[in-house]
C-alpha cells in the first residue's frame, strides 16, 4: 500500500503508514468522520418510537441469529447482504424493492439479513428456516447491530444496504465501513416529500445527507431523484438503478384476454397522500362506459365513487394476473408534483408484462417506456386512455424492454458496485476490524 502512496506523490503518508499502520488508519478514519456531515444528538435520535422486543421474542431471535451465524461459518456463501429495509417482512402480498432485491440476492447465492419494520412487539416475525435468510424486526435489529456487523468475517463480500436514512441508524455506518463491509444507500423514494405528506415522520435532511456522504455509494430509482440526491453531496458517487420486473410475476400459462366489455385497472397503494382520487373520479365520469377496477389498500374512508369504479382490495400476484388479464389498459393516476416526479413505479414493469398499455399523470422516469403515455391534465388522460384501449402491443417490443429490466440484473449490478467500492485503494485502509482501532477511538 505504501508503494502506491509513494507513486502517488504522498511520501509522508506512505512513511507514516509504514511506521505506524494502526495510528495511520485511526487518523484517516478520524479525518473522514470530521470532514463529513455530522448529526447532532437530537437529529441522530429522531425517529419512530420502536416497540420493545419482549424477552421471549428476543431469546427466539437471538437463537435464530446464532443458528444463522453457524450456517454462515459452515456453508461459506460468497456474499452476505444486510438490508435495512423499513418495509414489511418478506411475504406474498407486498413485494416492493427491498423485498424483491432480497429474494434475488438469495437466488444469486448470497446470505441475507433482512431487517423489517413493525409497529408492535407482538407483530409477526418469521422464524429462521436454515435457508441463509434471517429476517429481523427493526426493534431487534437496532439493539443487535454490533452482532450483525460481526457476522461473516470470513465471507468474501459483505454489503450493507441502507434502505432508508433512519436517523438512529446513522451512527453505525462508519462501524460497518471500518469492519470490512461495503455500504450502499438504496434511495427508492423522495423521503423529504414523504415526510411533508405525513408518511415518513422519522425523516431529517441531515440524516439523508449523512447517509449519502458516509455510504460508499448511493443508487436512486429515477433520474430526478438522482439529481436531487447528488446535489446534497456533489462529490459522492450516485448511480441510477431503476426498479424492475420480477420474472416470476406472471402466473404459469398467463394469457391476455381482454373482456368484451372494456375494463381498465390499477394495482398498488391507494393512499390519498399521492393517489389522485379526484382525478380518477373525473376520468371515470368522463368515460361511464368503462369499468375501472382498483386493486390495493389504504384508500381513504368514505369515498364517493362513480358506479363504474370498483375497489377490489389487496391481491397477491396470482390473483392480480387472473383479474388484470381482462383489462384493456392500465392506469397510474398519481398526483402531479415532485413526489411523483421522483418515482419509478414497479407496477409499470408488471403492467407491461401483463400486455397492458399504460396511461399515467406526469412521471419523468417512465416517459420513454414502451406503450406508456404520460399526461398533465384529466382531459389529456381521457384521450390517452381511449388511444391505449385501442392499442395492440407488440410482444417482442415489450419482451426486449423487460429482458433489460429484471431484478436479477439490478441485484447483479449492485453486487458489482459493491466489488468496485471494496477494491478502491483507500477503502482497503478502512477495512480493519473495529477492535484493532486505538482504544481512544470514539465511534460516531
Amino acid at each position: 500500500m505504501w508503494e502506491r502512496l509513494q507513486f502517488g506523490g504522498l511520501r509522508k503518508k506512505a512513511d507514516k503508514l509504514r511506521r505506524d499502520p494502526e495510528m495511520f488508519i485511526y487518523d484517516l478514519l478520524r479525518k473522514r468522520i470530521i470532514a463529513r456531515p455530522q448529526l447532532s444528538e437530537e437529529k441522530r435520535t429522531r425517529g419512530i418510537a420502536l416497540p420493545t422486543t419482549t424477552p421471549s421474542t428476543c431469546q427466539t431471535l437471538s437463537d435464530d441469529l446464532a443458528r444463522f451465524q453457524n450456517d454462515l461459518e459452515h456453508q461459506q456463501p460468497h456474499s452476505l447482504v444486510f438490508i435495512f429495509s423499513g418495509t414489511t417482512y418478506i411475504q406474498g402480498v407486498r413485494a416492493n424493492r427491498p423485498i424483491r432485491l432480497a429474494k434475488l440476492f438469495r437466488e444469486l447465492g448470497c446470505a441475507v439479513v433482512f431487517s423489517f419494520f413493525r409497529w408492535r412487539s407482538d407483530d409477526h416475525a418469521p422464524s429462521y428456516a436454515g435457508d441463509l435468510l434471517f429476517q429481523t424486526p427493526i426493534d431487534f435489529t437496532m439493539t443487535h447491530l454490533g452482532d450483525i456487523c460481526a457476522l461473516g468475517s470470513t465471507v468474501r463480500r459483505r454489503l450493507f444496504v441502507v434502505g432508508f436514512p433512519f436517523p438512529p441508524l446513522m451512527a453505525t455506518l462508519d462501524r460497518f465501513n471500518a469492519s470490512g463491509w461495503s455500504s450502499l444507500y438504496d434511495c427508492r423514494d423522495d423521503w423529504e416529500l414523504f415526510e411533508q405528506t405525513g408518511q415518513a415522520t422519522w425523516y431529517t435532511p441531515e440524516a439523508e445527507a449523512f447517509a449519502v456522504s458516509n455510504c460508499d455509494m448511493t443508487c436512486c430509482v429515477s433520474q430526478p431523484l438522482r439529481d436531487k440526491i447528488q446535489s446534497l453531496v456533489p462529490e459522492a458517487r450516485v448511480e441510477l438503478s431503476p426498479n424492475a420486473l420480477d420474472e416470476s410475476f406472471l402466473s404459469d400459462g398467463y394469457k391476455h384476454t381482454p373482456s368484451p366489455e372494456p375494463v381498465v385497472g390499477y394495482f398498488g397503494h391507494l393512499t390519498e397522500a399521492w393517489f389522485d382520487w379526484p382525478g380518477l373520479i373525473a376520468i371515470a365520469r368522463h368515460r361511464p362506459h368503462l369499468q375501472f377496477e382498483m386493486i390495493g389498500h389504504s384508500e381513504p374512508d368514505e369515498l364517493l365513487l362513480p358506479n363504474n369504479v370498483t375497489l377490489l382490495g389487496p391481491k397477491n400476484h396470482a390473483e392480480i394476473c387472473a383479474i388484470a388479464c381482462r383489462w384493456k389498459a392500465a392506469l397510474i393516476p398519481f398526483k402531479i408534483g415532485p413526489l411523483a416526479d421522483a418515482v419509478d413505479p414497479i407496477k409499470i414493469y408488471e403492467y407491461l408484462a401483463l400486455g397492458l398499455p399504460t396511461v399515467s399523470f406526469r412521471m419523468p422516469q417512465i416517459e420513454l417506456y414502451p406503450y406508456t403515455t404520460t399526461v398533465l391534465t384529466v382531459p389529456a388522460f381521457v384521450r390517452a386512455l381511449d388511444q391505449a384501449i385501442a392499442t395492440h402491443c407488440d410482444p417482442a417490443v415489450i419482451e426486449t424492454f423487460l429482458r433489460a429490466n429484471t431484478w436479477r440484473l439490478r441485484a447483479e449490478q449492485i453486487l458489482a458496485w459493491s466489488d468496485e467500492t471494496r477494491d478502491a485503494p483507500f477503502k482497503k485502509l478502512l477495512r480493519q476490524p473495529t477492535n484493532s482501532l486505538p482504544t481512544n477511538f470514539v465511534q460516531p
